[in-house]
């Protein structure tokens, strides 16, 4: 799945070549049929769970490398997520933390099994505690009464189970 972002919400570009239609915000279909070429690589390294915001803090505050996983449980799914955390915020002296980072893929859990792929959105993860997080969903947003941009807008709180791992070595 390819997401487009236009200068605003509503805009369709031509595909090439010039008569093939538009090229809507939302595109899926096979690599191949888009790309000459595609790759995916994927480093791997040991890790350590971080197991209480102190431990978080003080790696967040060393600058070390930070994954977070996520666990989604709803209905007849269990969605995992696995991310870089990007932006943590950190309080030494009070040793609270909490993520803002993103984009990540989100998923519509109440969608059907077909439908998981084309329901993927973007969204910016936000937590504070293992058990539960809150998405800021990109979407269309009004800015005017003719205008609308895609913007991280649509909180969704979820509860979940949230871990926080460092890179060792």
């Amino acid at each position: 799945m390819m997401l487009k972002s236009f200068a605003h919400a509503g805009i369709q570009a031509d595909l090439y070549p010039p008569g093939s239609g538009k090229q809507p915000v939302r595109q899926t279909g096979s690599r191949a049929e888009y790309f000459d070429a595609t790759g995916v690589d994927i480093a791997e390294c040991e890790g350590e769970l971080l197991d209480s915001p102190k431990a978080i803090v003080r790696a967040t505050l060393a600058a070390e490398p930070l994954v977070a996983v996520t666990a989604l449980l709803q209905g007849r799914y269990t969605a995992v997520i696995e991310y870089p955390i990007k932006t943590m915020n950190a309080n030494e002296r009070d040793m609270v933390c909490q993520t803002d980072t993103g984009p990540v893929l989100f998923p519509d859990l109440s969608t059907e099994p077909e439908n998981l792929l084309t329901k993927l959105e973007l969204a910016y993860s936000a937590f504070n505690s293992p058990e539960w997080i809150e998405f800021i969903v990109r979407a269309p947003t009004d800015v005017s009464d003719e205008l609308s941009v895609f913007h991280y807008s649509k909180p969704v709180r979820m509860d979940t189970r949230n871990r926080v791992i460092r890179r060792v070595g």
